[in-house]
């Protein structure tokens, strides 16, 4: 997959929702797919309402936000500067395995984009 279409077309759920915009780039666009299947194999049947709130580019490397079960995650790490990202996942979702799994993969991804060119890969 190389294009939002085709992305927005295979995941039609994790597009659908409240969002505040969806900014993606090209050259992240492998990242991310893989990253999209990945997150798609491991909520299997159960899509618990996963989808994405925000992507955009932050200091040069992707910003991927989102909601699980109707709670946002990774949206406060960049709002409140007093209260971690990791402290802030554990306050909300205390033990949600998935939903923890589901962050180190948008983890590594956004990692990923920050040694990769957004334009051309």
């Amino acid at each position: 997959m190389n294009r939002i279409e085709e992305f927005r077309a295979r995941f039609d759920y994790m597009f659908e929702g409240p969002h505040i915009g969806l900014i993606f780039y090209a050259g992240w666009l492998a990242d991310f797919a893989r990253t999209c299947e990945e997150i798609d194999a491991l909520l299997g049947d159960d899509k618990r309402g996963f989808h994405f709130v925000q992507a955009k580019e932050k200091f040069g490397a992707a910003r991927y936000y989102y909601s699980v079960g109707g709670k946002n995650r990774k949206i406060l790490d960049e709002i409140l500067v007093v209260l971690s990202a990791s402290q802030w996942r554990t306050a909300t979702q205390k033990g949600d395995q998935v939903a923890e799994e589901i962050d180190r993969l948008i983890d590594a991804a956004q990692q990923a984009s920050g040694v990769t060119c957004m334009i051309c890969g």
